[in-house]
């Protein structure tokens, strides 16, 4: 029976390391938590390791020509000053003549931040607000890492951060792509009260709405979060009930899908300092997906002090 009992354990300890060896947090969830450590552990290293600037050339001549984001790929275009020929009509032909004119100039662009620049562009000014602020980082918490999505209201419709996919007619452009296992924070301005922001199973149906994994859904004010898991369904939709056509589709996507965008996303960090506790944020400006990894390819932005912000609870 004692031999019975102790292979159990050791079977239960080897079944605990496979789920755990399985178990992998987002990547965006990866680098913001990265990101993160490196301020509260003071290792610029490791903060220049995850921002765009860290690429070597060929690394980002790849990532750039292989790039899922119409916009990104309109700012090259209208870089590419010469006449295309007369052969080129397809829009890859034109992106291949196109990016071959134009990618150098980018890579110069992002050569000339050495780690020395990026540090003192980016690193400390963060380190220099924090301290202003009293913070002592061994002793903070962090508490959330989320995707900032703002929504404004305009033109009739919800307009939500977004990037399509290089080609507009493959997909409805207000399409809004959400990846699992990751949580949004929908900031809706003030332009959206009085207009509920609704995700739900059919595009303009209050009586299908869809709740699980969203916290103020329906809410024309405040902000609505929003995370899914592997069981939810590929396709939603936003919309408002009372105004028909200001939504759109909502595309459910895994990390690694490679049928979506390459998004531009702002990661933002939440932590807790202080006996009460205080609460601050971090922005995480346009983080890409690459080859190599989530990259940063801005500056962040220390928000200072705020409230305590919806859906987030303090540990025990």
């Amino acid at each position: 029976m004692l031999r019975y009992l102790q292979w159990l354990s050791v079977l239960a300890l080897i079944l605990l390391g496979h789920v755990q060896a399985h178990a992998q947090i987002h990547p965006k969830e990866a680098l913001g938590r990265k990101i993160f450590d490196s301020f509260r552990n003071n290792q610029f290293s490791e903060f220049y390791l995850r921002s765009i600037f860290a690429l070597e050339e060929d690394e980002f001549r790849n990532f750039l020509y292989g790039i899922k984001n119409h916009n990104l790929r309109q700012d090259l275009f209208r870089l590419h000053e010469q006449e295309f020929p007369p052969g080129a009509t397809s829009p890859l032909e034109k992106w291949r003549l196109a990016f071959a004119h134009t990618w150098r100039t980018q890579w110069s662009h992002i050569a000339r931040h050495s780690p020395r620049v990026v540090q003192a562009d980016a690193y400390d000014p963060i380190m220099r607000k924090a301290k202003d602020f009293g913070i002592q980082w061994e002793t903070v918490d962090l508490l959330a890492i989320e995707v900032l999505l703002p929504v404004r209201w305009e033109y009739g419709r919800f307009e939500i951060k977004r990037d399509p996919m290089p080609d507009l007619n493959s997909t409805d452009p207000r399409t809004v792509y959400l990846d699992r296992m990751l949580t949004y924070r929908l900031q809706l301005d003030a332009s959206t009260h009085g207009n509920a922001w609704m995700i739900g199973y059919a595009p303009e149906d209050s009586e299908q709405l869809f709740n699980s994994g969203v916290i103020g859904n329906g809410s024309g004010q405040e902000d609505v979060l929003i995370r899914l898991s592997s069981q939810f369904p590929e396709k939603l939709h936003y919309f408002c009930p009372d105004e028909p056509g200001a939504g759109g589709p909502i595309e459910v996507k895994d990390f690694d899908s490679i049928d979506k965008p390459n998004q531009r996303t702002d990661i933002l960090l939440t932590f807790s300092f202080g006996q009460p506790a205080r609460f601050y944020q971090i922005l995480i400006h346009e983080v890409l997906s690459t080859p190599k990894g989530e990259v940063f390819c801005e500056r962040p932005e220390w928000l200072g002090e705020v409230r305590l912000p919806r859906g987030i609870t303090l540990p025990d």
